[in-house]
């Protein structure tokens, strides 16, 4: 009610559907309930708004970061059949390559090593946190060099791992066959950058290759 009252349109920001903090149901039934209580935009009619001033404050854009399958095999689906609007924001050379988010395959491979393990690799590279997601919160400061010297070291000490079926698909980036299928009346495509980098740990040329490079790559 305070924010339709003070005409405040909201953003709903996700990443995975059927997982543990979020499953298809749930997502369902807040499609539904969006549908019932608000109204569904796309990214551009809120832009729109917002230079016109003609906000309701009933708006809701939805939002899907890391342009992973999930998005083309579980998400757009779901909000095809509740037609309801959304950005997907995706990494176009992870698209080319095929390669998870670095973040999701170093902390699975990590997650794989036994606590000893673990410690011995972080405090090799200079990290004296223990702790998978500990670790995680310290390759964010790493200039990239020494982050992919840190992945490479962990990828070798896990050579074995191969991912399921079902894992392999969740996390795998949306090829370019799956992009061009959905509808653009209510998808919209956009970047998330070339290859999900740390931002602030890069030089102005590695910036502008992630962020101008990546839009220019999806608009070709």
């Amino acid at each position: 009610k305070r924010s339709r009252k003070i005409k405040q349109p909201r953003i709903l920001m996700y990443h995975i559907v059927g997982d543990e903090e979020l499953s298809v149901r749930q997502f369902e039934w807040q499609l539904k309930f969006l549908r019932a209580k608000f109204e569904p935009i796309s990214l551009g009619a809120l832009l729109d708004r917002l230079q016109s001033s003609s906000l309701s404050g009933r708006e809701v854009v939805i939002t899907f970061d890391d342009g992973v399958r999930n998005h083309y095999e579980v998400a757009w689906p779901l909000l095809r059949a509740n037609d309801v609007p959304a950005a997907f924001f995706v990494c176009p050379d992870l698209t080319e390559s095929g390669e998870w988010l670095w973040r999701t395959d170093l902390r699975t491979r990590l997650k794989l090593l036994d606590a000893g393990e673990c410690a011995a690799a972080a405090c090799d590279a200079g990290c004296q946190a223990q702790g998978v997601e500990a670790i995680m919160e310290w390759t964010k400061q790493l200039p990239m060099d020494a982050r992919l010297a840190f992945q490479r070291d962990i990828a070798r000490r896990t050579a074995g791992f191969s991912p399921p079926q079902e894992q392999a698909e969740r996390h795998a980036p949306l090829a370019w066959d799956e992009l061009r299928q959905m509808d653009p009346k209510l998808i919209t495509i956009g970047s998330h950058t070339s290859t999900h980098p740390m931002l602030p740990t890069l030089d102005e040329s590695a910036l502008h290759d992630e962020i101008a490079g990546s839009r220019t790559t999806l608009e070709e």
